[in-house]
């Protein structure tokens, strides 16, 4: 019997797989991670997550099992790895120079120009990297040569923890009449929600969004279900608090939080 004839097929619920495999989801999350900044770090986790579950686990129940596990999680973990830079800071390609000039010219004006990083930060970044095995007078002499090119929309946070444009949230909430109160919860929600971590608005999605119970999304999560209901707890508290400052009550709040799909933050990830 071949090799390919003895891997297991899929198994169970969507929600069953993700559970299973989750270790080593969480495995090459921590590989496709290594380089990148705390923050930014937590933001492509939640990001990926957020991905599997989608759409009742769309991705994992795709897999058929004509490759293995570990090949399958692999090559989608590297694929949402390019996604998720695509949706945090826009499609970019590197310039002919950059191109000539070879891989550290690219790493360069990739900081520069999708980071929104000044060149001196792009070379002490490259310097205090291990892999890169360049000095910073080489380095220098790179980016001195590189193009000067328009400086590019960031999309990082302001896209991850934004409201969707007030027409759309007025198709939803009054049919296309746009009113005070909409306003006030638009801005209100959009001033608490920037706040909270890429990982506190998929909680909130799970929670108010999909009407999942908080013992179901701990166990999709793989976390413990007492610690994430204190965890709910303060960020109910700290939402309400400032939509409160805001004049807006909770009740309202929560109710546009669980409405029609896209009124909250974009939670949905675009590829």
């Amino acid at each position: 019997m071949t090799r390919r004839e003895t891997r297991p097929g899929p198994r169970g619920t969507g929600e069953e797989r993700f559970i299973r495999l989750l270790p080593q989801i969480e495995e090459r999350l921590a590989r496709a991670a290594r380089g990148l900044p705390a923050a930014e770090a937590d933001d492509f986790r939640s990001f990926v997550l957020l991905k599997l579950i989608d759409g009742d686990y769309r991705i994992l129940r795709a897999f058929r099992g004509r490759a293995s596990e570990r090949t399958f999680l692999t090559v989608v973990v590297r694929r949402l790895l390019l996604d998720y830079r695509n949706h945090r800071w826009g499609k970019w390609r590197p310039s002919a120079e950059a191109r000539r000039l070879g891989p550290l010219a690219i790493e360069l004006e990739r900081l520069i120009h999708c980071r929104g990083w000044t060149p001196r930060e792009a070379v002490a970044q490259l310097v205090a990297r291990p892999d890169v095995g360049a000095g910073r007078r080489r380095l220098k002499r790179i980016a001195d040569r590189l193009p000067q090119r328009p400086p590019r929309a960031r999309l990082g946070e302001e896209v991850l923890a934004r409201l969707p444009s007030a027409s759309r949230a007025d198709e939803r909430l009054i049919d296309g009449e746009r009113s005070a109160l909409a306003r006030r919860l638009e801005a209100a929600l959009d001033g608490a929600l920037r706040r909270l971590s890429a990982e506190a608005r998929l909680l909130l999605k799970l929670r108010y969004h999909d009407g999942m119970s908080v013992r179901q999304i701990a166990r999709a999560l793989g976390r413990e279900p007492r610690p994430l209901y204190r965890r709910y707890d303060r960020l109910r508290r700290r939402l309400r608090r400032r939509l409160e400052e805001a004049g807006v009550g909770w009740r309202q709040a929560a109710r546009l939080l669980g409405r029609a799909e896209g009124l909250t933050v974009d939670y949905r990830v675009e590829t």
